[in-house]
């Protein structure tokens, strides 16, 4: 629908930058160096490549012309230095010069970007689609219409430098929403579109001695399948177990070293523990990793004894081990245990807690859990282990690092897993990605090599769909009404015993009676003969692997008779794509309930969510920024990058509990979501105004242009405001809102059906700053004199019905204002007992126990127990009374 606003709601145009090249190579590579972080003037040099003297120079040169700035004092050591507000102009305002000076040509069918320019190994590229996340391979030959790509061609692997493409118009070079990722610039589907985007993108070769082959200026496209492109030289392959993968869908990366991963999420953990486990002891916490613990072995006691007992004699140490072991071979055998010194058994079992034994010896795959024993009973476990034959996968506390003190790892470790580690031993060491999102990290090889991983397993899922593809029902309520016309019982019935070729208006009757309880046995029965009688006849443990098996057949209709308990943890956001949407308003719902009481179903959620499609990983991005306070600070902190990428790539269309989120998230994390490159209200506002009127994103833009530039949107789009955002967003503006609606009797009609808080919008004092989303503010305005004689003329129209919600809260406003008016004492409201003390000053209210009553709308107690009032005296006839 095309927008009536004009240019009132416009998107406001940033300013244009001087497009001018750096013509020094050096300045150009201290400003891409400082681009990517705060860094020391040592750093500085062995980034670029120069003497500390020259670089040193080249940054006084830049301090001077504001381009960079230093947390010290100039001169003093180990200050750092970054980028100044006009030093990233300089860069960006370099880089459109280079694309501008290349000739202005048409993208070759099948094109995925343009090399603009090559500094060493730094790369530039302009994308005309969106590519993959992570690194990509460049060929050796620009691409051709009359010959495609091969395996037979040279690939060259390069690494972004910056989390996602920037997207601009390639006409105006002014920021623009990312193109769709299905449309290709050069096809048929894109003529006729708005003008062409580009994303410029800094990458780095990943193996600095392959040289890039491909020219400036040169178009690119995809590798069909990209395992297929060779790693880079000293790359391990082949190996014994797989860590991850070059790229995604890239090929694979496989080690027989030890590996060392420090400061990893959550995520990244599992990841690797679920990668180096199989045939290998793994020593670990069992979390939620889909592997049986094992007892642990009698065998470690010896190691324990010693940690325990250092200054027992040798004798006496045997002897209490001896008893301790006996204890635990024979549990049930009375009087046993108390042969152990009370001291031994005091000390065993702070150590071991609830551990369970067994003299069985380990064997290669078992999991020995570590998150229920002391920091000593771990490290006698980890010394036990290294003395044996095993391979070792081990997740390490920081107090147990000093079992690894030689210079490098033992050879039979195959993965140690720790915090922050100040001097690791000599091992490929894994740590996280400095650009890359959750799942992402750097290996960095023995031999130097510095490259980037991705960690996602590859799984065979083809198992699982049977059990996880579903449909969408909706009109299930008819159950419960068809069901008490039977005389049901509410907890569903026995099925009697009808078989397949019965009449199926008597099976759908068994059906319906049954509900919810079912039978799962009679509906397996029903079938491949009667779908809709056995979605009906269900139990709810069988209620989602049914639907994914008939959703072709059921329909939409039918989707209500199913939960959100019915569903596992890993199709939640599958159940969520293409529903109808009270269904799927109802799912958030429960989903965010659940989120606040279990936090663990976030992490589970952002988990999957790598394996899933682009739309299902954007419905969970919106779901944890929905609910970003509650979660764990780790989560939070991926949200800050992977969670507003994947969230603004295509915002779902109610997604305001998510932008209120981006906001907070954003105050936490003010460095990542609020510099100059990375502000994500300047993106969000630019998506925002691409999309529908109705979207919550682009309501969201309007209103915040709105607050900023004093632009008043169309009424259509006032209506829409009041609909779709949370009130507290437009408070400020209520009572224009207001005015503006009942100007319409389609606005009138709305007024009268919303069950909008008008009192407690409205009844504010003059002057109280309001801040919505992205921290523009405004102050409200007051209440003025003439908006009781506009109450008294919306209510006498003929579409008006006091009956309905927004008519009643009208009612109130309207009589707190009287009461204000005439000095009277206010009466019980109908929406809240106190509601029209909001119109009488505070000086004047009742005791804050009594104002403060929760019998009432919670949007106007809330006002209420602000204790705060919107009278003013020119509401009064006789002010000077109060």
């Amino acid at each position: 629908m095309e927008d009536d606003t004009g240019t009132e709601e416009g998107q406001q145009e940033p300013v244009s930058l001087p497009l001018k090249r750096i013509r020094s190579g050096v300045r150009r590579r201290i400003l891409e160096c400082l681009s990517e972080g705060r860094a020391t003037v040592t750093q500085i040099a062995a980034f670029t490549n120069l003497r500390l003297p020259h670089a040193s120079a080249e940054l006084k040169r830049l301090r001077k012309e504001s381009l960079v700035f230093s947390d010290d004092e100039t001169g003093s050591r180990g200050a750092c230095l970054a980028l100044s507000s006009r030093g990233w102009e300089t860069l960006r305002a370099d880089e459109i010069a280079r694309v501008k000076h290349l000739s202005d040509e048409q993208p070759p069918v099948g094109a995925l970007g343009r090399l603009i320019s090559v500094s060493g190994n730094n790369l530039l590229i302009a994308f005309v689609r969106k590519p993959k996340d992570g690194p990509i391979a460049i060929p050796n030959r620009p691409l051709e219409t009359t010959r495609s790509y091969s395996v037979d061609d040279i690939w060259t692997w390069i690494e972004p430098r910056e989390r996602k493409p920037r997207w601009v118009n390639s006409e105006s070079y002014r920021s623009s929403p990312p193109p769709p990722r299905e449309i290709d610039p050069s096809s048929i589907a894109a003529w006729g579109t708005e003008s062409q985007v580009i994303g410029l993108q800094r990458f780095k070769l990943i193996d600095e001695s392959q040289p890039l082959q491909l020219a400036s200026g040169s178009w690119f496209g995809n590798l069909s399948d990209s395992k297929s492109a060779r790693l880079p030289n000293r790359i391990p392959e082949g190996h014994l177990w797989r860590l991850g993968s070059l790229a995604i869908g890239g090929p694979v990366i496989r080690v027989d070293t030890p590996v060392l991963a420090h400061g990893l999420d959550r995520m990244s953990r599992e990841a690797l523990l679920s990668a180096a486990s199989p045939s290998a002891i793994t020593l670990a916490p069992k979390r939620k990793i889909g592997v049986a613990k094992r007892s642990i072995p009698l065998d470690v006691l010896d190691k324990w004894m010693e940690i325990a007992h250092p200054r027992l004699r040798l004798g006496e140490r045997d002897e209490r081990l001896r008893n301790l072991r006996e204890a635990l071979t024979n549990p049930k055998k009375t009087g046993r245990s108390r042969k152990v010194d009370d001291t031994t058994w005091r000390r065993f079992r702070s150590h071991w807690g609830n551990a369970t034994w067994s003299t069985d010896p380990l064997n290669n795959g078992d999991w020995v859990d570590t998150g229920v024993i002391s920091i000593q009973a771990e490290r006698s476990l980890i010394e036990w282990c290294l003395t044996q034959s095993f391979d070792l996968v081990i997740e390490l506390r920081p107090g147990n690092q000093s079992i690894f003190s030689s210079t490098r790892l033992p050879e039979n470790i195959r993965l140690v897993l720790s915090p922050m580690w100040k001097a690791p031993p000599i091992a490929n060491l894994i740590e996280p990605h400095p650009v890359l999102p959750a799942m992402w990290s750097r290996l960095s090889l023995i031999d130097g090599l510095s490259i980037p991983v991705n960690l996602l397993p590859t799984t065979a899922t083809e198992a699982l769909e049977d059990e996880i593809i579903w449909t969408v029902p909706i009109h299930a309520e008819q159950i419960d009404s068809a069901k008490k016309v039977l005389g049901g019982r509410p907890e569903g019935s026995k099925i009697p015993n009808l078989q397949f070729d019965e009449d199926e208006n008597r099976l759908l009757r068994a059906a319906v009676i049954s509900y919810p309880q079912g039978d799962s046995e009679w509906a397996n029965r029903m079938e491949p003969h009667h779908p809709l009688v056995a979605w009906i006849a269900s139990p709810s443990s069988d209620r989602w692997a049914r639907w994914e098996r008939l959703r072709s057949i059921l329909g939409n209709e039918w989707i209500g008779l199913m939960k959100s308990e019915h569903i596992p943890n890993g199709s939640l956001s599958k159940a969520a794509i293409d529903t109808p949407s009270e269904w799927s308003s109802k799912l958030i719902e429960d989903v965010r309930n659940r989120i606040r009481i279990n936090s663990e179903l976030a992490h589970d959620l952002r988990h999957l969510s790598e394996s899933s499609s682009s739309e299902e990983a954007t419905w969970v991005a919106q779901i944890l920024l929905s609910e970003v306070s509650w979660l764990s600070s780790e989560i939070q902190s991926d949200l800050a990058s992977w969670g507003i990428d994947r969230f603004l790539d295509d915002p779902p269309s109610r997604c305001s509990a998510a932008i209120s989120g981006l906001d907070w998230l954003a105050n936490q994390y003010p460095e990542r979501m609020l510099s100059e490159s990375e502000d994500w209200r300047l993106l969000a506002r630019s998506v925002g105004f691409s999309k529908p009127q109705d979207h919550d994103l682009h309501l969201w833009a309007v209103l915040d242009d709105w607050y900023v530039t004093g632009n008043r949107p169309h009424s259509t789009i006032i209506a829409l405001i009041v609909q779709r955002l949370p009130e507290e967003w437009w408070a400020p503006v209520s009572e224009f809102i207001l005015t503006a609606l009942s100007e319409d009797p389609e606005g009138i009609s709305l007024i009268a059906e919303m069950d909008i808080a008008w009192p407690s919008l409205i009844l504010r004092p003059e002057g109280e700053v309001h801040q919505i989303p992205g921290s523009s503010s405004m102050q409200h305005g007051g209440v003025r004199r003439t908006l009781l004689a506009r109450l008294e003329r919306i209510t006498e129209h003929e579409n008006w019905s006091e009956e309905l919600p927004g008519a009643r809260m009208i009612r109130d406003l309207s009589e707190s204002l009287r009461t204000a008016r005439d000095l009277s004492a206010p009466k019980f409201g109908i929406t809240h007992p106190m509601v029209r003390w909001l119109a009488i000053p505070t000086h004047r209210w009742p005791p804050k126990e009594v104002i403060q009553t929760t019998d009432g709308d919670p949007r106007i107690a809330a006002r209420l127990a602000k204790m705060s009032s919107g009278w003013h005296p020119d509401l009064s006839r006789n002010p000077m009374d109060f």
